[in-house]
């Protein structure tokens, strides 16, 4: 309400001094019986705190020209902020309809009338306003940056690599990173379309905009394994745990499968016990702790994990530790841990497995791009998830 006053007083005002300006007699004397009784009204109803219906009386007031478009832009602007996002189409709508406006005003008021379809939902009407300014060369960058959001609200990803090479120059900065994850949203739809030829091409451009990057390996290390090339599969695990060992919790399946195929499981726990002391992860401590326990029992297992529970705030590891411990027929207090396993299961049975550093949205599922702020690369394991990982391509 407060911000709303500090725009609708001085609105009130402008319209007044506007109105009375255009009203003054011949040869510049006032004019007795000039004044609009609706220039009252909204008063009466900005002083009765009926803000709502003074904006109303005042925006009919108040005419477009070089003086109000500015206020007329602070206005559209803080309904969308406030979120009465019908009200700031209007007022920006009711701007871009005078005639009067330069080129540089009129600009600025399709960006803002876009950026309130967007808001709205209206994403076919918000593209093709930008898609304008763009025609225009006007607000170029603001208007390739949300023609991005458009396209990345509406999955086309084809698009999003167009405008990207559009952005890049006026940004002046490299949007690799968004191009590979681009790339690699293109795969996701070619392998679902059981074409995988496709697929492996886009992963190989993926790679050649950015050869660091673990998305395009990971999912080329899935490919492999799904056509039983565990040899490629291999080679790919091996660069994956070399540049970002934390992705490796992603591949537990396809890493197990290929060793397992061979029947090399003692190799497989000994290679997970070399990724641990590389990057602690939840999820290979628990695969570790699995293998140790079927190889050299649960004791042996319990030893292994206990140098990773450094305190019971981690429920996790806590929650392993409790349920390698019941097989062990020399653990006493078995009742207890019966009791402390269930009911740490049943917590992080509820808990999400993933957290986004920039905003804090939770999901069960690892998303490359956060459904919250729509970042990429975002989400992290939670400390206090209880399931293996899964993925969202």
């Amino acid at each position: 309400m407060t911000e709303l006053l500090l725009v609708l007083i001085p609105l009130s005002f402008v319209a007044g001094w506007l109105f009375a300006g255009r009203r003054k007699a011949p040869h510049g004397e006032p004019g007795c019986s000039d004044v609009n009784p609706a220039y009252f009204r909204g008063l009466n109803f900005l002083l009765n705190e009926q803000p709502d219906k003074a904006i109303d009386v005042f925006i009919k007031l108040l005419e477009v020209d070089c003086d109000t478009v500015e206020t007329h832009l602070a206005l559209g602007n803080l309904f969308r902020r406030r979120g009465e996002v019908d009200r700031a189409i209007r007022v920006h709508q009711n701007l871009i309809a005078r005639p009067t406006l330069t080129q540089e005003q009129r600009g600025e008021a399709l960006l803002e009338l876009g950026l309130d379809y967007m808001r709205a939902g209206l994403f076919d009407r918000a593209e093709s306003l930008f898609s304008e300014l763009c025609e225009l060369n006007l607000h170029t960058r603001a208007a390739l940056e949300n023609l991005l959001q458009v396209y990345q609200h509406e999955k086309d990803w084809q698009r999003c690599l167009d405008v990207t090479e559009q952005l890049e120059p006026v940004a002046k900065r490299s949007m690799a990173t968004e191009k590979v994850h681009y790339h690699c949203e293109l795969a996701v739809e070619a392998l679902k379309q059981g074409e995988r030829g496709d697929a492996a091409r886009l992963l190989k451009k993926a790679r050649q905009i950015d050869k660091r990057h673990p998305r395009p390996l990971i999912m080329q290390a899935r490919l492999a394994v799904a056509e039983d090339d565990c040899k490629t599969a291999e080679r790919l695990f091996h660069k994956i745990e070399d540049i970002a060992p934390r992705h490796m919790a992603l591949l537990i399946d396809e890493l197990t499968h290929c060793y397992d195929e061979r029947q090399r499981s003692d190799e497989l726990t000994r290679r997970l016990v070399h990724l641990l002391a590389r990057e602690r992860s939840v999820p290979l401590i628990r695969e570790t702790v699995e293998r140790i326990a079927r190889r050299d029992g649960a004791a042996a297992a319990v030893d292994f994990l206990r140098e990773y529970v450094s305190d019971v705030d981690d429920p996790v590891l806590l929650h392993e530790l409790i349920r390698v411990s019941l097989a062990d027929p020399e653990v006493d207090a078995t009742q207890l841990l019966h009791r402390l396993e269930d009911l740490l299961g049943r917590m992080l049975a509820e808990h999400p497995n993933y957290t986004c550093a920039h905003c804090g949205f939770q999901s069960r599922r690892y998303h490359w791009r956060c459904p919250g702020c729509k970042r990429w690369e975002t989400m992290s394991w939670s400390s206090a998830a209880g399931h293996a990982p899964k993925e969202i391509e």
